[in-house]
């Protein structure tokens, strides 16, 4: 792994909050042999109006300046990186792409940058390796300003599908995309895709936290009690990549199994379809410390995507933690997962899927084919580890500065002399 490097990553996602995050995860890693400063969501004076009045939740003094704007964190792998709140902003993501929104763009670009330059300035975080992980918005603006090394794109989702930057994200990702030394996919269709972009677009999927994820093997035992009933689990958001249909058709002919959903709502209308049924339950939005506790009680975990521009893209977080805690997995055909065909239930049909959560939950193995399966799982997964993936990811960045010195030698006015 890459050792000794400032690293200055310009983040979409928050560093804290109640959901697995791949930059996050593979950062956390990183910051154990470098070291990292994460620039936060960039909120903006709605949020803080908001905030305010009780009705939303953003770091207030933190954004005015009132306390540190910069922390450190304290990770759980003994190591710590520092992540940086940004002052307000204005909210421009839903003007048009006009003469005010360009203007309100650089007048937010100039005070992100200005924060951000001294930040790194007074913690000496010299010629960094910046990662903009999904912002290309305020990637542009921010190209050569922090005297970095190299300039990583990381990409996890098709950002022309993301409902939440559409509008303006897949022009801003074509104008900056290509200026960047290297484009970080985290699934085969996103290299594909990203690739016209960018001939330096290298693949490194989503990994797992294999320790975390564990500890639900070990909490297992407290769950099983007499009479309890099937679980069918699922870790993640409940938004609009989630097929309703298939939900009510699987509740519906299955009352004795229970469903329990673990994660944040962000689509009411979905929820509000499925809690009438009583073998329904919705858990809310758990910090990844405590998802273990809740993984324990499933029997399996299910992936019910629906197939769509957007999912097509997705290399799943949660496939990798139901296999760390040795659970079954049925999942959809939503994507390209030929990796996991070996391992997984694909069900292409609603009955299919159905009948794959009856067996699975139901699934009379002894003891040591159980045991076995298990393994078989666990293992699976941590050949997925964020370790492995954080290696990967060294190996691409080390790459990439040897082709610039390369270049840098080659188109240099030493070299030019020689050539004459």
């Amino acid at each position: 792994m890459i050792q000794g490097k400032n690293i200055i990553c310009v983040g979409f996602p928050s560093w804290e909050g109640d959901y697995m995050k791949a930059i996050v995860q593979i950062l956390s890693v990183l910051a154990q042999k470098n070291r990292v400063l994460y620039i936060d969501y960039q909120h903006t004076y709605k949020d803080l109006a908001m905030s305010v009045v009780g009705k939303s939740k953003a770091p207030l003094t933190r954004m005015l300046g009132l306390t540190k704007r910069c922390r450190t964190i304290r990770l759980t792998n003994h190591t710590e990186v520092k992540v940086l709140t940004l002052p307000p902003v204005f909210p421009i993501n839903w003007l048009p792409a006009n003469k005010l929104y360009r203007w309100l763009l650089h007048w937010n670009s100039r005070r992100i940058r200005k924060s951000i330059q001294k930040t790194a300035e007074r913690l000496e975080m010299y010629n960094p390796l910046v990662i903009n992980a999904f912002n290309p918005t305020y990637g542009i603006p921010l190209i050569n300003q922090l005297e970095e090394r190299l300039l990583l794109y990381y990409c996890y989702d098709e950002i022309s599908h993301a409902q939440w930057c559409k509008k303006h994200g897949a022009r801003m990702e074509a104008a900056f995309a290509p200026r960047t030394d290297a484009i970080i996919a985290t699934s085969e269709p996103l290299q594909t895709s990203k690739s016209s972009y960018n001939e330096q677009c290298f693949l490194v999927k989503n990994g797992v936290n294999i320790q975390l994820f564990q500890q639900a093997l070990g909490q297992k035992k407290q769950y099983q009690v007499p009479d309890k009933p099937q679980i069918v689990g699922y870790l993640g958001t409940v938004d609009d990549r989630l097929d309703y249909e298939l939900l009510e058709f699987c509740v519906q002919k299955s009352p004795k199994l229970q469903f329990y959903f673990v994660g944040r709502v962000t689509y009411a209308s979905g929820k509000a379809r499925l809690n009438a049924y009583e073998n329904v339950h919705f858990l809310g939005a758990m910090s990844p410390e405590q998802l273990p506790q809740y993984v324990a009680q499933f029997d399996v975990g299910m992936i019910p995507f629906v197939r769509n521009g957007f999912t097509e893209n997705i290399y799943p977080l949660k496939i990798n933690e139901y296999l760390a805690a040795g659970l079954p997995v049925v999942t959809t055909n939503f994507g390209q997962l030929t990796d996991f065909q070996d391992i997984v239930t694909i069900a292409t049909q609603p009955q299919d899927f159905l009948q794959a959560l009856l067996l699975e939950a139901h699934y009379p193995e002894c003891d040591e084919e159980k045991q076995a399966n298990i393994q078989k799982r666990v293992a699976f997964a941590r050949a997925n580890s964020w370790e492995s993936r954080a290696e990967e990811l060294s190996q691409i960045i080390e790459q990439v500065i040897e082709q610039k010195k390369e270049e840098f030698l080659v188109n240099s006015p030493q070299s030019a002399v020689h050539s004459v």
